[in-house]
């Protein structure tokens, strides 16, 4: 059943990334709480559920109407968190693209041309904002895993952290027009 109406704040198609080495990450994993591991686990098995997961996600969404582009991680380049593409870009109305700076190296990595691409070639894409240069200067703001945006309202929450600079919001809020909102 396809939804009857789309909104503001619900997206009508969305990237998603199927890891295939999902795992928890050492260099995020002393100052985020969502990190962990279970000594009950195998590695590999948090892995296939992952994978399975996102795998079943896909199919949920397309059901409801929403059009899925699905990317794979391999694992080759060592990013565990790759599976929250959200973290490193947002796409904007009017044809807008943010990519965010991340405060692990490891998260950088994440970073995708072909996803860019893809937008690109899909979507009128009218330009891209780079943020990624901030991480020179120690300045992080890890997209919508930082921010909740109140679309309706132009309003973008966060809670200060090492993912979330306010110097970099308002960056970010200055482009994007909306109203930073820190915690």
């Amino acid at each position: 059943m396809a939804l009857p109406t789309r909104s503001i704040q619900a997206p009508a198609a969305v990237v998603m990334v199927r890891p295939h080495a999902f795992t928890p990450n050492p260099e995020t994993a002393a100052d985020n709480s969502f990190q962990s591991s279970s000594p009950d686990i195998a590695a590999n098995t948090v892995s296939e559920i992952a994978r399975d997961e996102v795998t079943q996600a896909v199919g949920r969404l397309e059901a409801e109407g929403v059009r899925v582009h699905l990317f794979d991680d391999f694992g080759d380049k060592d990013t565990p968190d790759s599976v929250f593409p959200n973290n490193w870009f947002s796409t904007h109305p009017g044809g807008h693209i943010a990519i965010y700076s991340m405060y692990s190296p490891n998260r950088r990595r994440e970073r995708r041309s072909d996803v860019i691409e893809m937008l690109k070639q899909e979507y009128r894409v009218q330009d891209v904002i780079d943020y990624s240069g901030l991480e020179q200067d120690g300045l992080f703001l890890e997209g919508t895993g930082a921010m909740v945006f109140d679309h309706m309202s132009r309003v973008a929450y966060t809670a200060r952290s090492n993912r979330a600079d306010p110097i970099a919001l308002e960056r970010f809020s200055t482009h994007f027009n909306f109203e930073p909102m820190v915690f």
